[in-house]
């Protein structure tokens, strides 16, 4: 699911689609923006309107070579939508797995260097992996493995 902000009052007509716990999110995201409370607003104000919600706290991203770091509500999955704080957009609305993986390709066609599959360290890779980078490895792990 591509990255939705949300810059504009109502919700995008795409998210009126949405199942009740993903439209919340985006409420969430929405009342943290106005009231600048950050993730701890929305992550009260989906334990307030979603029944169930199990969240699991703020947890952070952050990977060696890339400049943009976030945190983000936990849900226990990689790809459930969820609230980030991103260092370059504020909140957003989307899944962690997804806003990393853009934020790696987005680093990939500025340096070169994508993540290895076994350590994480940013490296120079002369062919772009995309979404398939479980081969991929930098030379000291491809030395060692």
């Amino acid at each position: 699911m591509a990255t939705t902000k949300l810059l504009r009052p109502g919700l995008p007509k795409e998210v009126q689609s949405l199942n009740h716990y993903e439209r919340a999110c985006y409420h969430a995201c929405r009342l943290a923006r106005r009231y600048r409370g950050g993730l701890d607003l929305a992550e009260r104000y989906l334990e307030r309107v979603e029944k169930g919600y199990g969240g699991f706290g703020v947890e952070a991203i952050r990977r060696d070579g890339l400049e943009v770091t976030a945190e983000y509500l936990n849900q226990g999955d990689t790809y459930t939508l969820t609230v980030l704080d991103c260092s370059e957009d504020g909140l957003i609305v989307s899944t962690w797995g997804d806003w990393l993986e853009t934020a790696e390709s987005e680093h990939y066609e500025e340096t070169g260097e994508q993540g290895c599959c076994y350590c994480g360290e940013m490296a120079e890779c002369k062919e772009h992996h995309g979404s398939n980078w479980h081969g991929w490895a930098c030379q000291d792990c491809r030395e060692n493995h």
